[in-house]
Protein backbone atom coordinates (compact mmCIF):
# COMPACT_ATOMS: atom_id res chain seq x y z
CA UNK A 1 0.00 0.00 0.00
CA UNK A 2 1.56 3.18 -0.85
CA UNK A 3 2.16 6.17 1.54
CA UNK A 4 1.76 9.79 0.54
CA UNK A 5 4.52 11.98 2.75
CA UNK A 6 4.39 14.62 4.85
CA UNK A 7 1.04 16.15 3.15
CA UNK A 8 0.41 19.97 2.76
CA UNK A 9 -3.42 19.65 3.61
CA UNK A 10 -5.96 22.19 4.88
CA UNK A 11 -8.98 22.42 7.20
CA UNK A 12 -12.40 21.09 5.58
CA UNK A 13 -10.10 18.70 3.49
CA UNK A 14 -11.46 15.57 2.28
CA UNK A 15 -8.70 13.33 2.66
CA UNK A 16 -7.99 9.33 3.23
CA UNK A 17 -5.93 7.55 5.50
CA UNK A 18 -5.41 4.28 6.96
CA UNK A 19 -6.00 3.53 10.64
CA UNK A 20 -6.16 0.62 12.67
CA UNK A 21 -5.32 -1.30 9.60
CA UNK A 22 -8.56 -0.17 8.07
CA UNK A 23 -8.53 2.33 5.18
CA UNK A 24 -11.11 5.17 6.25
CA UNK A 25 -12.09 8.47 4.40
CA UNK A 26 -12.96 12.16 6.48
CA UNK A 27 -12.69 15.66 6.80
CA UNK A 28 -9.88 17.24 8.50
CA UNK A 29 -10.93 18.98 11.47
CA UNK A 30 -7.23 20.16 12.94
CA UNK A 31 -4.04 20.14 11.73
CA UNK A 32 -1.31 20.11 14.10
CA UNK A 33 2.53 19.44 13.43
CA UNK A 34 2.82 15.77 14.32
CA UNK A 35 -1.15 14.40 13.53
CA UNK A 36 -4.51 15.45 12.15
CA UNK A 37 -7.61 15.35 13.96
CA UNK A 38 -9.95 13.70 11.44
CA UNK A 39 -13.87 13.69 11.58
CA UNK A 40 -14.57 10.54 9.65
CA UNK A 41 -17.45 9.45 7.38
CA UNK A 42 -18.48 6.67 9.99
CA UNK A 43 -19.21 9.23 12.48
CA UNK A 44 -15.64 8.80 14.42
CA UNK A 45 -12.83 10.88 15.01
CA UNK A 46 -9.52 9.92 14.59
CA UNK A 47 -5.82 11.27 15.55
CA UNK A 48 -4.23 10.53 12.16
CA UNK A 49 -0.48 11.09 11.60
CA UNK A 50 0.16 12.54 8.49
CA UNK A 51 1.89 9.35 7.16
CA UNK A 52 -0.77 7.53 7.41
CA UNK A 53 -2.50 10.03 4.59
CA UNK A 54 -3.47 7.76 1.03
CA UNK A 55 -2.64 9.56 -1.85
CA UNK A 56 -5.40 9.94 -4.03
CA UNK A 57 -4.58 7.15 -6.64
CA UNK A 58 -4.17 4.25 -4.15
CA UNK A 59 -6.44 1.60 -5.23
CA UNK A 60 -8.44 0.54 -1.69
CA UNK A 61 -7.72 -2.71 -0.73
CA UNK A 62 -10.73 -5.44 -2.38
CA UNK A 63 -11.47 -6.96 1.30
CA UNK A 64 -10.69 -4.32 3.99
CA UNK A 65 -9.94 -5.83 7.31
CA UNK A 66 -12.70 -5.89 9.95
CA UNK A 67 -14.40 -2.67 11.51
CA UNK A 68 -11.74 -1.85 15.13
CA UNK A 69 -14.33 0.04 17.63
CA UNK A 70 -12.77 3.12 18.44
CA UNK A 71 -13.37 5.30 21.79
CA UNK A 72 -14.73 8.98 20.31
CA UNK A 73 -13.23 10.57 23.57
CA UNK A 74 -12.94 14.87 23.28
CA UNK A 75 -15.27 15.07 19.91
CA UNK A 76 -18.03 12.68 20.50
CA UNK A 77 -20.51 14.71 21.49
CA UNK A 78 -20.18 17.14 18.73
CA UNK A 79 -21.97 13.90 16.99
CA UNK A 80 -25.11 14.77 18.44
CA UNK A 81 -27.53 17.95 19.31
CA UNK A 82 -30.43 18.63 22.00
CA UNK A 83 -34.02 17.26 21.30
CA UNK A 84 -31.87 14.37 18.91
CA UNK A 85 -33.90 11.30 18.60
CA UNK A 86 -31.70 8.22 19.84
CA UNK A 87 -31.32 4.65 20.82
CA UNK A 88 -29.29 2.44 22.56
CA UNK A 89 -28.61 -1.11 24.48
CA UNK A 90 -29.30 -1.39 27.93
CA UNK A 91 -29.82 -4.67 29.37
CA UNK A 92 -29.78 -6.72 26.08
CA UNK A 93 -32.87 -4.51 25.27
CA UNK A 94 -33.17 -1.52 22.68
CA UNK A 95 -34.20 1.89 24.58
CA UNK A 96 -35.29 5.04 22.59
CA UNK A 97 -35.62 8.42 23.82
CA UNK A 98 -34.59 11.91 23.09
CA UNK A 99 -31.58 13.87 24.06
CA UNK A 100 -31.97 16.47 26.69
CA UNK A 101 -29.06 17.48 27.62
CA UNK A 102 -24.76 16.86 26.01
CA UNK A 103 -22.36 16.45 28.73
CA UNK A 104 -18.53 15.59 28.08
CA UNK A 105 -18.85 12.19 28.32
CA UNK A 106 -22.68 11.34 28.13
CA UNK A 107 -25.23 12.34 27.11
CA UNK A 108 -28.66 12.64 29.19
CA UNK A 109 -31.81 10.99 27.24
CA UNK A 110 -34.85 10.88 28.29
CA UNK A 111 -37.10 8.18 27.17
CA UNK A 112 -40.37 7.35 26.08
CA UNK A 113 -41.42 6.15 29.72
CA UNK A 114 -40.06 8.92 31.16
CA UNK A 115 -37.31 7.06 32.26
CA UNK A 116 -33.39 8.79 32.30
CA UNK A 117 -30.24 7.46 31.54
CA UNK A 118 -26.80 8.77 31.49
CA UNK A 119 -25.58 7.37 27.93
CA UNK A 120 -21.96 7.29 26.78
CA UNK A 121 -22.01 8.76 23.52
CA UNK A 122 -20.07 5.95 21.73
CA UNK A 123 -23.50 3.62 22.28
CA UNK A 124 -25.76 5.89 20.67
CA UNK A 125 -27.34 5.25 17.51
CA UNK A 126 -29.84 7.99 15.68
CA UNK A 127 -33.23 6.91 15.46
CA UNK A 128 -34.06 5.81 11.63
CA UNK A 129 -34.73 8.42 9.60
CA UNK A 130 -33.21 11.26 12.22
CA UNK A 131 -30.43 12.64 10.59
CA UNK A 132 -31.93 13.85 7.10
CA UNK A 133 -29.32 15.84 6.04
CA UNK A 134 -26.06 13.62 7.15
CA UNK A 135 -24.14 13.51 9.64
CA UNK A 136 -23.65 16.59 11.33
CA UNK A 137 -20.67 16.37 12.88
CA UNK A 138 -17.68 17.38 10.47
CA UNK A 139 -19.86 20.92 9.75
CA UNK A 140 -20.04 21.20 13.67
CA UNK A 141 -15.83 20.38 13.81
CA UNK A 142 -14.99 22.91 11.42
CA UNK A 143 -16.64 25.59 13.29
CA UNK A 144 -14.80 24.83 16.34
CA UNK A 145 -11.69 24.30 14.79
CA UNK A 146 -12.36 27.97 13.36
CA UNK A 147 -12.95 29.59 16.59
CA UNK A 148 -10.11 27.56 18.40
CA UNK A 149 -7.59 28.94 15.37
CA UNK A 150 -9.09 32.80 15.74
CA UNK A 151 -8.95 32.28 19.73
CA UNK A 152 -4.91 31.34 19.22
CA UNK A 153 -4.41 34.30 17.09
CA UNK A 154 -5.64 36.65 19.57
CA UNK A 155 -3.72 35.70 22.12
CA UNK A 156 -0.83 35.86 20.12
CA UNK A 157 -1.41 38.96 18.83
CA UNK A 158 -2.03 40.45 22.52
CA UNK A 159 1.38 39.10 23.82
CA UNK A 160 0.05 36.03 25.78
CA UNK A 161 1.90 33.90 24.79
CA UNK A 162 2.28 31.09 27.43
CA UNK A 163 -1.99 30.89 27.62
CA UNK A 164 -4.03 28.34 25.25
CA UNK A 165 -7.78 28.01 24.85
CA UNK A 166 -9.86 25.09 25.04
CA UNK A 167 -13.76 24.68 24.63
CA UNK A 168 -16.00 23.71 28.10
CA UNK A 169 -19.11 22.41 28.38
CA UNK A 170 -20.50 25.44 30.46
CA UNK A 171 -24.53 26.17 29.40
CA UNK A 172 -25.18 29.15 31.26
CA UNK A 173 -21.65 30.15 31.47
CA UNK A 174 -20.02 32.16 28.20
CA UNK A 175 -16.53 31.84 28.74
CA UNK A 176 -13.21 31.75 31.76
CA UNK A 177 -10.05 32.53 32.34
CA UNK A 178 -8.48 30.39 34.32
CA UNK A 179 -5.27 32.08 35.65
CA UNK A 180 -3.38 29.02 37.25
CA UNK A 181 -4.00 26.95 33.85
CA UNK A 182 -3.08 30.38 32.10
CA UNK A 183 -5.91 29.24 29.84
CA UNK A 184 -9.07 30.60 28.44
CA UNK A 185 -12.01 28.75 27.52
CA UNK A 186 -14.98 28.87 25.42
CA UNK A 187 -18.36 27.16 25.97
CA UNK A 188 -18.77 24.90 23.40
CA UNK A 189 -22.60 25.26 23.24
CA UNK A 190 -22.02 29.17 23.03
CA UNK A 191 -19.45 28.03 20.21
CA UNK A 192 -22.78 26.59 18.20
CA UNK A 193 -25.51 28.94 18.52
CA UNK A 194 -23.68 32.23 18.96
CA UNK A 195 -23.06 34.87 16.17
CA UNK A 196 -19.65 35.49 15.40
CA UNK A 197 -19.93 38.91 16.80
CA UNK A 198 -20.80 37.29 20.19
CA UNK A 199 -18.35 34.47 20.33
CA UNK A 200 -15.45 37.29 19.21
CA UNK A 201 -16.83 39.61 22.09
CA UNK A 202 -16.80 36.63 24.54
CA UNK A 203 -12.95 35.63 23.52
CA UNK A 204 -12.36 39.27 23.90
CA UNK A 205 -13.75 39.51 27.16
CA UNK A 206 -11.75 36.53 28.79
CA UNK A 207 -8.28 38.16 27.11
CA UNK A 208 -8.68 41.25 28.93
CA UNK A 209 -9.59 39.11 32.00
CA UNK A 210 -5.98 37.76 31.26
CA UNK A 211 -4.07 40.95 30.47
CA UNK A 212 -5.22 42.77 33.82
CA UNK A 213 -4.60 39.87 36.40
CA UNK A 214 -7.05 38.03 38.66
CA UNK A 215 -7.32 40.96 41.14
CA UNK A 216 -9.59 42.94 39.06
CA UNK A 217 -12.49 40.50 38.13
CA UNK A 218 -14.71 43.15 36.62
CA UNK A 219 -13.73 46.38 37.72
CA UNK A 220 -13.09 49.62 35.67
CA UNK A 221 -9.84 48.91 35.01
CA UNK A 222 -10.37 45.18 33.88
CA UNK A 223 -13.49 46.82 31.75
CA UNK A 224 -10.71 49.91 30.01
CA UNK A 225 -8.70 46.68 28.98
CA UNK A 226 -12.09 44.97 27.35
CA UNK A 227 -12.95 47.94 25.48
CA UNK A 228 -9.50 48.61 24.25
CA UNK A 229 -9.13 45.66 22.85
CA UNK A 230 -12.47 45.46 20.66
CA UNK A 231 -14.97 43.96 23.22
CA UNK A 232 -18.41 45.62 24.58
CA UNK A 233 -17.09 45.69 28.07
CA UNK A 234 -20.02 44.21 29.37
CA UNK A 235 -19.71 42.11 33.01
CA UNK A 236 -22.62 39.81 31.97
CA UNK A 237 -23.71 38.76 29.02
CA UNK A 238 -27.72 38.12 27.93
CA UNK A 239 -27.35 34.68 25.82
CA UNK A 240 -29.22 31.80 25.44
CA UNK A 241 -27.54 29.26 23.86
CA UNK A 242 -28.17 26.10 25.88
CA UNK A 243 -31.63 24.62 26.96
CA UNK A 244 -33.11 24.75 30.38
CA UNK A 245 -32.04 22.19 33.00
CA UNK A 246 -35.18 21.56 35.11
CA UNK A 247 -39.47 22.56 34.89
CA UNK A 248 -40.06 23.16 37.82
CA UNK A 249 -44.16 23.65 38.53
CA UNK A 250 -46.54 23.34 41.82
CA UNK A 251 -48.13 19.68 42.25
CA UNK A 252 -51.73 21.27 41.98
CA UNK A 253 -51.07 23.41 38.52
CA UNK A 254 -51.06 26.67 39.94
CA UNK A 255 -47.64 27.88 37.78
CA UNK A 256 -44.44 25.99 35.68
CA UNK A 257 -41.55 27.85 34.91
CA UNK A 258 -37.39 26.86 34.06
CA UNK A 259 -35.04 26.30 36.23
CA UNK A 260 -31.28 25.81 36.73
CA UNK A 261 -30.81 24.82 40.21
CA UNK A 262 -33.35 22.68 42.31
CA UNK A 263 -34.01 24.35 45.74
CA UNK A 264 -34.92 22.20 48.31
CA UNK A 265 -38.00 22.77 51.48
CA UNK A 266 -39.72 24.74 49.02
CA UNK A 267 -43.97 25.05 48.73
CA UNK A 268 -46.12 27.22 46.08
CA UNK A 269 -46.17 30.09 47.28
CA UNK A 270 -50.07 29.84 46.28
CA UNK A 271 -51.60 27.02 47.75
CA UNK A 272 -48.58 25.46 49.54
CA UNK A 273 -48.48 22.57 47.40
CA UNK A 274 -45.65 20.30 46.54
CA UNK A 275 -42.79 22.11 44.06
CA UNK A 276 -42.34 19.35 41.49
CA UNK A 277 -38.88 18.97 38.70
CA UNK A 278 -38.54 17.64 35.80
CA UNK A 279 -35.56 17.41 33.01
CA UNK A 280 -36.09 19.92 30.47
CA UNK A 281 -37.31 18.65 27.49
CA UNK A 282 -39.11 20.36 24.65
CA UNK A 283 -42.13 17.95 24.55
CA UNK A 284 -42.91 18.21 28.38
CA UNK A 285 -42.61 22.10 28.01
CA UNK A 286 -45.25 22.85 25.28
CA UNK A 287 -47.07 20.03 27.56
CA UNK A 288 -46.81 22.11 30.59
CA UNK A 289 -48.00 24.72 28.79
CA UNK A 290 -50.86 23.03 26.67
CA UNK A 291 -51.92 22.39 30.07
CA UNK A 292 -52.50 25.85 31.73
Amino acid sequence: MEKSGKPNVTIGEKVRFVHAGQEQTGIVARVDRRQLYILGDDRRSYQVRPDKLLSPSTTPSAVPPPTVELPRAGASNLQFNVNDRVSFCYREQTVTGRIARLNPKRALVVCDNNDEYRVPYEILVYEPGEVADGDRSPDDALLLAGIEEQAAMLLKRYGLKNWRFAFDDATRRAGSCRYSRKTITLSRHLARNASEDEILDTLLHEIAHALVGPRHNHDAVWRAKAVEIGSSGERCHELRFAPPRYIVSCRNGCWSATAERRRRNVVCSKCKGEIVYQTFTQERWEQQNMAK
